[in-house]
């Protein structure tokens, strides 16, 4: 139930890029999505520290965001797999029937995981607008 379409489309997520983001996770498969964004917060790091050793502050604040960006993806999965969501298997990821299946229960799938995508690449703005849907919430619980 956790990760059927029903449940996803039930979750307390409001129409943000908290919900993108956790729906992403839960249809493309939590450690797959995890393990994705936490290779490319490595190499981010790794770049973002290359740029810092030869001086390049405004090159390593860049890849920095593209780091912290995927560190985003990286914990919403972490904590999905702490309440026990898997999502998608592995196995069905790269199956063409069920990919074909997911796009047509879920139409704006492809949209919002290009929106995740670019979010994470452009520096800060994953990391910023979940920051601000975490404050509206607060503020709204107030």
């Amino acid at each position: 139930m956790a990760g059927s379409p029903a449940a996803i489309r039930m979750r307390a997520y409001d129409g943000g890029m908290i919900r993108r983001v956790a729906e992403h996770n839960q249809l493309n498969g939590v450690g797959f999505s995890t393990g994705e964004f936490a290779i490319v917060a490595l190499a981010a790091t790794g770049v973002s520290a290359a740029y810092g050793i030869q001086r390049h502050p405004l090159g390593a604040l860049l890849i920095g965001g593209i780091a912290l960006n995927s560190l985003v993806i990286v914990t919403a999965g972490v904590a999905a797999w702490t309440r026990g969501e898997r999502g998608t298997p592995l196995k069905l990821v790269f199956s063409p029937k069920h990919r074909e299946a997911l796009t047509q229960a879920h139409p704006r799938l492809t949209a919002d995981t290009l929106l995740v995508a670019l979010a994470a690449l452009a520096p800060f703005v994953l990391l910023l607008c979940v920051a601000i849907e975490l404050a509206r919430r607060q503020a709204s619980r107030a």
